[in-house]
């Protein structure tokens, strides 16, 4: 049977994303191959997540859901960018939820100011966690929005999530919250 649009649309995201990694593959191994690899730290990251009617959304930018806030990214480092110490701490943080803050307060690590962020202009709104070193204990509190200075949507959603519990409100209605941990697939509203 033939696929319906939103079927469609799916299959060319998924094709744009296996074209991506293809591309993204073949520059690696050129960059592996570069006499400078070992001094060198690379992270990629996607800027957001994609829904496709999970519900009922399509795009992004419109929901605080999982699907448009769990994005993609890694990590690669030569042998003498980051220490070993480092690449364990990295290795702790699979299971655990970041932020772009956190990505954010790991490029200072790597650049040698994450300690001096204190002192910098603004350093009140410097927050985040090194991924470079291991987790403190317990989560922040992270503000969620789908509205910036660049996009504002049409039903603009701000939220705060800590560990797995996410509240959401809608500019035009009231809060929601979800436990992702019991409900991954954030159904059950409380």
């Amino acid at each position: 049977s033939p696929m319906s649009p939103i079927e469609e649309m799916h299959n060319h995201y998924r094709n744009s994303v296996l074209m991506q990694e293809r591309t993204v593959a073949d520059f690696l191994k050129e960059l592996r191959a570069l006499p400078g690899w070992d001094d060198t730290a690379l992270l990629f990251l996607s800027d957001h997540g994609e829904q496709f009617r999970e519900h009922g959304g399509l795009y992004h930018l419109s929901s605080l859901f999982e699907e448009q806030v769990r994005i993609p990214g890694f990590f690669l480092a030569g042998d003498h960018a980051v220490t070993p110490v480092q690449r364990a701490a990295l290795a702790t943080w699979l299971p655990r939820r970041t932020y772009s803050q956190d990505i954010h307060a790991t490029l200072m690590d790597l650049l040698g100011v994450y300690d001096q962020r204190a002192h910098f202009a603004y350093a009140d709104r410097l927050v985040g966690r090194s991924l470079l070193r291991f987790p403190p204990p317990g989560e922040p509190r992270v503000l969620m929005s789908t509205a910036s200075g660049v996009w504002e949507p049409d039903d603009a959603k701000y939220g705060v999530m800590q560990g797995d519990i996410l509240a959401v409100k809608a500019e035009s209605g009231s809060w929601w919250c979800y436990d992702i941990r019991t409900d991954p697939g954030e159904h059950e509203a409380r």
